[in-house]
């Protein structure tokens, strides 16, 4: 160690690292200098500076601003220049109506939405752009979430009232504000704003946010995007649905957070708070309520602002809480909802789990999955291959006996049509009825439609063995549609086996046991009450 010491010169004794400090320090200052120079140039000078003379100056204190602290002298007046520069190129834009660059002006200032003022210009950027039929797939995302995340900040609009002097006796109320001051405030510091109710002399915010609202969406109309042709589906694109279903969902998400979240939670739309980082903070406080109410509502509002997590392998995993167990779910129910339309078998046996954690996830399911069966059900009147996609999606939903009924009807028509048209076999369409009925013994089609299958072909020995070999299963059913379909349908054919029996002696062994599967086909589906 010694010798290392002896041969190796600290930082401070090597010349070349000390002229690149000092080349380096100058660097710096010569920047900094630059900047005053400009500066003291703009402020003597007797003509109101061009938008693109304030941008570039502003844009160099920002490339500079991390040496500032070095500095000291220099770097508090360089900074509230930057503060005025930054509100001159928002007025200048504005006037201007130069209002994408006054957007991106805008949320470039670190943590923008904490500033009523400058929420509401960014959401006077956005219902312009709106109105003039410049929102696209481009920014359409941006503008809807900022413009919804500006109106449903009630501080916004108390800011311009704050800001506005009256000269009138006219006064406003946020009683029924469509943001959270309706909610939790009972007294504001605002000059003539109450929570009293509206009338004529006192006007409500409300209504303002709402026609507001109205007037942004009805903007959406008129995007100049062309809608355009979906390379995989070769369907057309309708860019104005593709809006309005994203300003639907962002609405969902912030009247979702407003209703269930404390007051001083950041009112933002899912987007926005993914955007700029507030969004663990929401899915944290719904989670809270969760935990506290044990009310599925809080998770499937705060699933809007959850995102999916993955492990380390990059396989999509539960999360830490149950907000996040819940958007995993989301995400499986939405790959059953395709799966179920392309008819593909895959994923039912993995989405167990995840579907039946949460009930209003299982409700969803079946709720969506309905009117996709009964369009597939149209289409393809006769497929065995749906049956077995029926059942995949029972195997999910055990109890839901709206998807017993349809599968027990649909499976029931397609041996009912299979024996009639001599497309399957009579041994076939005895274990699909077999499967059918386990599944739903009480439908009263498809026990009716077993019986009459075993009264046409008792008399073959193959069939009536497969038939000797369901009773086991057949006696754990309990019942009384299959029970009474065997007495309607059997008893008439063992009345006649008999009087046959009689006639000849012939057949007498095999119509002995023929009666035999009778008797017991009857014994063993008798309902135990």
């Amino acid at each position: 160690m010694d010798v290392l010491k002896k041969h190796l010169k600290s930082e401070n004794q090597i010349p070349e690292l000390e002229s690149l400090k000092i080349l380096l320090g100058y660097q710096k200052t010569k920047g900094i200098k630059g900047i005053i120079s400009d500066i003291n140039k703009l402020i003597e000078s007797k003509d109101e500076p061009s938008s693109r003379k304030l941008e570039t100056i502003y844009a160099r204190i920002v490339e500079h601003e991390p040496i500032l602290e070095d500095f000291p002298d220099y770097s508090n007046q360089i900074l509230d220049f930057k503060k005025n520069c930054f509100s001159r190129l928002i007025h200048a834009y504005l006037n201007q109506e130069q209002w994408e660059k006054c957007l991106h002006h805008i949320t470039s200032f670190d943590k923008f939405y904490k500033h009523p003022e400058l929420l509401n210009n960014a959401g006077i950027c956005c219902v312009r752009l709106v109105l003039d039929g410049e929102i696209n797939l481009y920014n359409y995302r941006e503008l809807i979430s900022i413009w919804l995340t500006t109106i449903y900040t009630d501080k916004v609009i108390l800011k311009s009232l704050d800001t506005t002097s009256w000269d009138d006796e006219y006064t406003f109320t946020i009683y029924d504000s469509i943001g959270k001051f309706s909610k939790y405030i009972f007294k504001t510091e605002v000059e003539n704003v109450n929570k009293d109710q509206p009338s004529e002399n006192n006007i409500s915010i409300g209504d303002t946010q709402r026609e507001l609202r109205k007037l942004f969406e009805s903007g959406l109309i008129r995007s100049k995007e062309q809608d355009f042709v979906d390379a995989d589906t070769g369907d057309l694109v309708s860019v104005i649905e593709i809006m309005e279903s994203f300003y639907s969902s962002e609405k969902e998400s912030i009247e979702g957070l407003i209703d269930n979240l404390p007051y001083d939670i950041t009112i933002c739309t899912s987007e926005f708070a993914m955007k700029y980082h507030l969004a663990q903070t929401a899915v944290d406080q719904f989670d809270k309520r969760y935990q506290k109410e044990n009310d599925e509502r809080f998770l499937e509002a705060g699933a809007r602002f959850a995102e999916l997590i993955k492990n380390k392998d990059g396989d999509l995993s539960d999360g830490k809480n149950d907000v996040e167990k819940y958007k995993l779910s989301e995400h499986i129910l939405n790959q059953i909802i395709n799966s179920l339309k392309s008819q593909s078998l895959e994923g039912y046996d993995s989405a167990k789990v995840n579907i039946n954690r949460f009930d209003t996830i299982k409700a969803k399911l079946e709720s969506e999955a309905t009117p996709v069966i009964h369009k597939l059900i149209s289409e393809n009147p006769v497929n065995y291959d749906l049956i077995e996609v029926l059942y995949r999606m029972l195997s999910i939903l055990p109890f839901s006996e709206n998807l017993k009924y349809i599968y027990a009807e649909y499976a029931t028509n397609y041996c009912i049509h299979g024996i009639n048209s001599k497309s399957m076999s009579e041994i076939a369409a005895l274990e699909l009825l077999m499967e059918i009925i386990k599944v739903t013994p009480n439908n009263h089609r498809t026990a009716k439609s077993l019986a009459a299958l075993i009264s046409m072909y008792l008399t073959n020995e193959d069939f009536l063995n497969k038939v000797v070999e369901m009773i086991p299963e057949l006696s754990e059913l309990n019942s009384e549609s299959l029970y009474n379909s065997f007495i309607s349908e059997l008893s008439g054919i063992k009345e006649e086996l008999n009087s046959w029996k009689r006639k000849t002696n012939d057949s007498y062994i095999k119509i002995q046991d023929i009666i035999k599967v009778i008797d017991e086909l009857q014994t063993i589906t008798e309902p135990v009450y």
